[in-house]
């Protein structure tokens, strides 16, 4: 089961959209999703956070992102975040990542993402992705068949890293 941690509590309250509620509700849901938001940021500060969690949430939070209407923000952090905790998955010895097929599906997820948000960072705040521990996790799954898009993790990870170049 999961833990509901302060900011996934808060982001189960604010994930109302709000086209469909009265602007009072929708002011609660976006008041919850504030403080979800405050919640996954003192919990990723701390360090002490649950990597497999924590990017549930940061993919639930990105998801809620449209709800702000500024079309300039394609939520930019919630990806920097979700990248931080790929990296503490890859990096975490004591739980194998190439075991966990939910860590294969955030993992594939986040590529994806990255693919296709990388042209709008600025060059000054990219994240580089071909690093060594990240190109050994997509050559490791190999032809992992992803729900989303089948068995083209390598693709998406070659586009990822293309895309930072076309702008």
């Amino acid at each position: 089961m999961l833990a509901l941690r302060p900011s996934r509590f808060n982001l189960l309250f604010g994930a109302s959209p709000e086209q469909y509620f009265s602007a009072e509700v929708a002011r609660t849901a976006l008041e919850e999703r504030g403080k979800a938001l405050a919640s996954f940021r003192k919990e990723i500060g701390t360090g002490k956070t649950r990597p497999l969690l924590s990017m549930l949430t940061a993919l639930l939070l990105a998801l809620l992102h449209g709800a702000d209407h500024n079309m300039t923000d394609f939520g930019k952090w919630h990806l920097f975040a979700a990248r931080t905790l790929i990296n503490k998955m890859l990096e975490n010895t004591s739980h194998p990542w190439n075991l966990n097929p939910l860590f294969r599906l955030y993992l594939d997820i986040y590529l994806y993402w990255d693919m296709g948000c990388s042209c709008f960072v600025h060059p000054d705040e990219q994240q580089e992705l071909d690093t060594p521990g990240l190109s050994l996790a997509v050559h490791q799954i190999g032809h992992w068949r992803h729900p989303m898009y089948g068995s083209c993790t390598d693709l998406i990870f070659i586009l990822g890293n293309l895309g930072r170049y076309c702008r």
